[in-house]
């Protein structure tokens, strides 16, 4: 099977890393930023009950110029409070000092456990060996975000529309 040089949509670059929130030792911790300032757009759950990434990522103004995202798995930084909106703020703002980017220029996300602190101390010291790795080609990224699935689920997609090209890519966690 012929492996892509790229893994990662023009204009962004990813990295993965596991900085010790999973026992297991697999990775946790995610990075992708862009290149450069871009249009984004965000869907976020309706749900009444909403983790601190969520809270954090609806309260930003910069929304449609977001640069990138943190992603974190093995805890969800759900129901936990004012430490929770705390955890958020402190890895919005190591990552962006790691990337030279402001701190409302990220969002963050989280999945796992449900109602644990999130051990924010071990994110914000991975950072910024995480910034410098950032490639196109990392693989670790869709790792470090999986949760009970038994793979990464990652694509890139070219669409044609109006005469124009463009290309999308994402990971997704499995269906159930």
């Amino acid at each position: 099977m012929k492996v892509p040089k790229e893994i990662i949509v023009p204009g962004f670059r990813g990295a993965g890393t596991a900085c010790g929130i999973k026992k297991s030792g697999k990775p946790d911790l995610a990075l992708v930023v862009s290149d450069r300032p871009c249009v984004s757009a965000v869907v976020f759950t309706r749900n009444k009950v909403a983790a601190a990434p969520v809270v954090w990522g609806k309260a930003l103004r910069t929304r449609s110029r977001l640069r990138g995202i943190v992603v974190n798995s093995g805890n969800a930084n759900a129901c936990t409070g004012a430490v929770g909106i705390r955890a958020v703020r402190e890895t919005s703002r190591a990552a962006g000092n790691a990337l030279g980017l402001p701190a409302d220029s990220l969002l963050i996300g989280s999945t796992g456990v449900i109602g644990v602190p999130l051990p924010v101390g071990k994110i914000v010291a991975a950072l910024p060996g995480l910034a410098v790795r950032l490639s196109r080609r990392d693989r670790r990224g869709g790792e470090a975000i999986c949760t009970t699935d038994a793979f990464p689920k990652r694509g890139i997609r070219t669409i044609r529309a109006g005469g124009a090209r463009s290309r999308s890519g994402g990971s997704r966690r499995a269906p159930g």
